[in-house]
């Protein structure tokens, strides 16, 4: 700042358009100016120091507080869900496992019943958390700091999880009770599209808010890649409509990546709609 007093003047003139103002802050501004600059000893350092470190020990207290809170969110979220859900999720995958250890023979090319059943059940039920029914319920909750990208991933956690526990102890079950049944291939060969069309089903619910629609494309897929590869293709059109790389080894880890990719954008968008809301709000 200009040691100048008429500078001086002349720049507050033009910040405060007043020269009455001007005049009065003219002597606090040079009494300041002549203000001493202030000396830290070592033990304001140190206090300094312990405080910032006290902070730093709240902060981690947070991070265990914001699980716990997840923690109460999946607990909460678990009785919204519908008990009809669940009940059906697990009757599907039983009967999937049993007419697998029933009727299932191993050495031919058709799909486990298991293998067939698993994936859709998993994706009709992530489909299912972002429908008509659960609009008032995000308008209640909407209201509270929680937000809806933490709840509608509290959601996904619960039924993926429960459809992927359901399905790994009947593929144990499998294994243990059948020996020509192995649980690596088995597990492969229902888990990266349980976990693909679940992701696809997520992203077309929540972007389109189209149960229906998400659902309808799910078992399009599915259905297309099961049906058209028991009949082994020749056409080049009917070998790309059957999907092949839902069940190819050599595609595996880019179905992976295509799932990552549609829960990430599906989590970016949910993001973005949260903010707006509570902006709006």
């Amino acid at each position: 700042m200009t040691d100048d007093p008429k500078r001086l003047r002349d720049m507050l003139v033009e910040d405060t358009g007043s020269d009455g103002t001007a005049d009065a802050l003219i002597g606090p501004i040079q009494a300041l100016k002549q203000w001493p600059n202030p000396t830290t000893s070592n033990a304001e350092i140190q206090a300094l120091l312990t405080r910032l470190s006290v902070e730093g020990l709240a902060t981690s207290g947070n991070q265990r507080r914001n699980l716990r809170w997840m923690w109460l969110i999946l607990q909460g979220q678990l009785w919204i869900i519908r008990k009809e859900l669940w009940a059906a999720s697990a009757l599907v995958i039983l009967i999937g496992t049993f007419v697998t250890l029933v009727a299932y023979q191993p050495d031919t090319d058709a799909f486990a019943p298991l293998v067939i059943l698993a994936p859709i059940m998993a994706a009709v039920g992530v489909g299912l958390l972002y429908d008509a029914e659960y609009e008032i319920q995000f308008e209640i909750e909407d209201a509270t700091p929680t937000g809806i990208l933490r709840i509608l991933l509290a959601r996904l956690m619960l039924i993926f999880s429960f459809n992927l526990i359901m399905t790994l102890g009947g593929s144990v079950i499998l294994a243990i009770a059948r020996a020509e049944i192995s649980l690596g291939p088995l597990i492969l060969a229902w888990f990266l599209p349980m976990t693909f069309l679940s992701s696809v089903a997520f992203l077309m619910s929540v972007v389109l808010r189209s149960t229906a629609f998400s659902i309808a494309v799910s078992l399009l897929m599915w259905s297309l890649h099961v049906f058209l590869t028991q009949a082994t293709p020749d056409h080049t059109l009917v070998y790309a409509l059957s999907l092949p790389g839902l069940r190819d080894e050599s595609t595996r880890p880019f179905l992976l990546i295509a799932a990552v990719l549609a829960l990430l954008t599906t989590f970016l968008f949910l993001e973005k709609s949260d903010r707006e809301l509570r902006t709006t709000a």
